[in-house]
Formats: structure tokens, C-alpha cells, sequence
């Protein structure tokens, strides 16, 4: 069950994140949160800034520590859609 918590609290993040640097062409350099979620920038979201009552769509994979990975969007196809004040904040 941690991986899934991890996965939302990661898509949280990354999909706030994104909006927030969607203005720029610069990537955030990549960090571990204090709840051991690891940040790493691939690409600049476009768009609005999500509220906190918005839902997204964003692409994710969810790895183990050992890089196991254990669900991935990309393999589904489709990006998944989550209400941002529905998940794990980290």
C-alpha cells in the first residue's frame, strides 16, 4: 500500500509543480521531499495553475526504491485523472 500513497502524494506534487513552472523554459533541478518522494524533471507543463479543487490528468510511473516498477500510465496508455484535494499531500 506505501508505494500507491507515494504515487499519489508523487502526482500531487508533480502535477502542481508543473503548472507552476509551466511559465518557464527552465527545468527545476531534481530533489528527495523530506517523505523520501524523489522529484526528477523531465518536462515543463503547460497551462493554468490547478486549484486545489481541479482535476488532472497527468502521466506517471511508480517505482520501488530498487526502480521495480510497479504501475506506470504511460504502459496504460492514458494519463490518469486525479482531484488534487483527493490525494496524499507530501
Amino acid at each position: 500500500m506505501k508505494p500507491i500513497l507515494r504515487t499519489a502524494a508523487l502526482i500531487t506534487t508533480l502535477a502542481a509543480a508543473f503548472a507552476v513552472h509551466a511559465q518557464t523554459t527552465a527545468l527545476p533541478a531534481d530533489k528527495v521531499l523530506p517523505s523520501g518522494v524523489e522529484l526528477k524533471w523531465t518536462a515543463a507543463g503547460t497551462g493554468a495553475k490547478p486549484q486545489a479543487t481541479d482535476t488532472v490528468q497527468v502521466h506517471y510511473r511508480g517505482t520501488l526504491l530498487d526502480g521495480k516498477e510497479f504501475d506506470s500510465s504511460f504502459k496504460r496508455g492514458e494519463p490518469a485523472s486525479f482531484p488534487l484535494n483527493r490525494v496524499v499531500p507530501c
